[in-house]
């Protein structure tokens, strides 16, 4: 089966997307030396790649050069701050902008997972069509969304790690989640999508998800961005 951008569906002029924006590995890893693990699933041990650049080819060309890069153009400035610890106070319109970001990187990275074959291995994905489509066309993160933003102690790094969670009881209005955790510098960004299940398929309630007792809220003043 042919591949397709994950975010247009075009079989043509895909990319080798840098999974990390240039510019965020320059101003991170600088010149030291650096190597990427890789760990997909239950895999017992990483796959490691000598250099700093990781690449998937799931972005066709247009989109690369085209909204993916203006929102890069738009972010890197408002993140650059924040990464290098210096005091920041962000907006709504920067936090919404962060939140894209943060979401458009993580369904990006699952092309490390099938995500541009999406067809033939609908297991390796989270992220549905509707999903990346709802954030190209509306420039919002995908329904039931959460992003926070902190900082990052432990070290100056750059990391990323994917955790699939999912629904132990029997019934529910949840089925399996995906968050997705950033640590750049001395920022911790983590995005956290939480798809409810209908009682029937008419069913349009809303029903609010409760995230007031967590870790997170512990530690942060609150949630960049929800979408509920």
């Amino acid at each position: 089966m042919a591949r397709a951008c994950i975010f247009c569906g075009s079989e043509s002029d895909l990319n080798r997307e840098d999974l990390w924006p240039k510019w965020l590995v320059k101003v991170v890893v600088q010149d030291r030396p650096s190597e990427i693990e890789r760990t997909i699933g239950s895999e017992d041990s990483p796959h490691v790649y000598r250099g700093k650049w990781l690449k998937g080819r799931g972005v066709c060309a247009p989109c690369n050069s085209g909204w993916m890069s203006n929102l890069e153009v738009s972010v890197k400035p408002i993140l650059e701050p924040v990464i290098f610890d210096s005091p920041s106070s962000l907006d709504y319109v920067q936090q919404l902008g962060i939140a894209i970001w943060t979401l458009k990187t993580a369904m990006v990275f699952e092309c490390l997972k099938g995500a541009a074959n999406v067809d033939a291995m609908p297991g390796e994905v989270f992220y549905s069509a509707a999903d990346r489509q709802h954030l190209t066309q509306w420039s919002t993160p995908p329904p039931d969304s959460f992003v926070w933003l902190g900082r990052y102690e432990p070290e100056f790094s750059l990391w990323a790690q994917n955790d699939r969670l999912s629904n132990a009881q029997p019934q529910g209005f949840f089925d399996e989640a995906s968050a997705t955790t950033f640590a750049m510098g001395r920022c911790v960004i983590q995005t956290l999508t939480v798809p409810r299940i209908p009682r029937t398929s008419n069913d349009l309630q809303t029903r609010p998800i409760r995230h007031g007792e967590s870790m997170w809220n512990d530690a942060l003043n609150s949630d960049l961005a929800r979408s509920q």
